[in-house]
């Protein structure tokens, strides 16, 4: 039988030295090595790579599509205004399907996923599957989060539901249990591993211990998800298969087949032009469930303002030390709270700038944001667009940080 190469891909430490493991027919045992030496034990098996989480959305979207390929398609579109990167520099991964028209998806950075398939390749391993590290928990019951503390770091592995969780410090637990709300578990299942660290949580929830043996890595291989349905490894990153090996020599003929394939795909516009109307629905219905959440917010944007702050910690988690994203949010915060009849519409962070979308009263809102900006030299201003209309004046900016701060 063909044997199961299993890692723990971890970033960059100062030890590098990763956890893996090798099945057969029998049980195999932790061991720790370079990747350089794990890849000698590589050749002949299924390599699966177990991720880190921290970097990743795991988001469900109602799509009104059923196969795997359309969700793909449409899924960017449907999620633009839920995540503050721009969704061309995020890869989706499909990993299955929730109640109804719902689809599930884990959604990271492509230089993350570079970054990884990098390290592996250049040691030697060319993976088969590539699953993040919170799906390789016990899937949770309803009204209970799975959680395991690692022996080593400082780090609290939480699967909240099937296909969804998050990586924390185990002192933050109490803090994320106060943030989510209704969403709060009764209980968590915590599994413990003999050198696991004390947790500790409020005594509004129940926390039931259960022991565990071997590694975090025995634990992982013990609950493994399906490695076809939730690995990261689709579409451009999926893995090359041995016929397509083997039908290397037949690239050109593939070419014309493709372009082809592209003249077909041009009769498709009205599906493409429908599923963007989708998109355009699932957005209001998105903006309409958030006020009936947060019936005190008049403006459904501070959502995407706090997305946009969650990219900014997920960016000096990643080694950013200089946060680039924040001192415009700051400045805009303090702009519009001196120039009052501002609206925020909408925003987008690209290039190393924020570009905001405003409704305002009149042009005069415009002329004191100017005035504004002149008097903040850390940021500069770019008036891009400014129509008055029946309804007011719609403002396009685009704050970067100044060459003069």
């Amino acid at each position: 039988m063909r044997p199961t190469l299993y890692i723990h891909l971890r970033d960059a430490e100062a030890n590098p030295e990763f956890a893996y493991r090798i099945d057969a027919a029998a049980t195999g045992s932790v061991q720790h090595a370079s990747l350089e030496t794990i890849a000698a034990r590589a050749p002949g098996a299924r390599v699966i790579a177990i991720v880190p989480a921290h970097t990743l959305h795991f988001l469900e979207v109602d799509l009104p599509v059923r196969s795997r390929a359309r969700a793909l398609a449409a899924a960017p579109f449907a999620c633009e205004d839920r995540l503050a990167e721009d969704i061309e520099r995020l890869h989706f991964a499909h990993l299955g399907r929730g109640e109804d028209t719902r689809h599930c998806f884990a959604v990271v950075s492509h230089q993350r996923m570079r970054a990884w398939m990098a390290r592996l390749r250049d040691a030697g391993i060319s993976p088969d599957a590539l699953i993040p590290e919170v799906l390789c928990l016990p899937v949770p019951d309803e009204g209970e989060w799975c959680a395991l503390a690692e022996s080593e770091g400082d780090r609290l592995l939480i699967r909240q539901a099937t296909h969804a969780g998050i990586v924390a410090s185990p002192s933050n637990l109490p803090t994320i249990l106060a943030l989510s709300g209704a969403t709060a578990p009764q209980r968590i299942r915590l599994l413990q591993l003999d050198s696991s660290p004390e947790i500790g949580v409020d005594a509004e929830v129940e926390l039931l211990r259960q022991p565990e043996f071997g590694a975090t890595l025995d634990v992982m291989v013990r609950n493994l998800p399906d490695p076809d349905a939730s690995s990261l490894l689709q579409g451009i990153y999926a893995p090359q298969s041995g016929v397509a090996r083997y039908f290397r020599p037949w690239r050109r003929v593939a070419a014309v087949a493709a372009l082809a394939l592209l003249l077909a795909l041009a009769l498709r516009i009205t599906d493409t032009v429908r599923m963007n109307a989708m998109a355009e629905a699932q957005k209001a219905e998105n903006i309409e469930a958030f006020q009936r959440q947060f019936p005190g917010y008049s403006d459904p944007q501070h959502e995407q303002l706090a997305r946009f702050l969650g990219a900014e910690a997920r960016a000096a988690e990643g080694g950013d030390s200089q946060p680039r994203m924040l001192p415009l949010l700051e400045s805009y915060a303090r702009a519009v709270s001196a120039v009052e009849g501002l609206q925020l519409m909408g925003m987008q962070w690209r290039d190393d700038a924020l570009t905001l979308n405003l409704r305002g009263e009149s042009l005069e809102n415009l002329e004191s944001l100017r005035a504004w900006y002149r008097e903040d030299n850390r940021v500069a201003m770019e008036v891009q667009n400014a129509d008055a209309g029946s309804e007011g004046v719609r403002i396009r900016i685009r704050l970067t940080r100044s060459t003069a701060s």
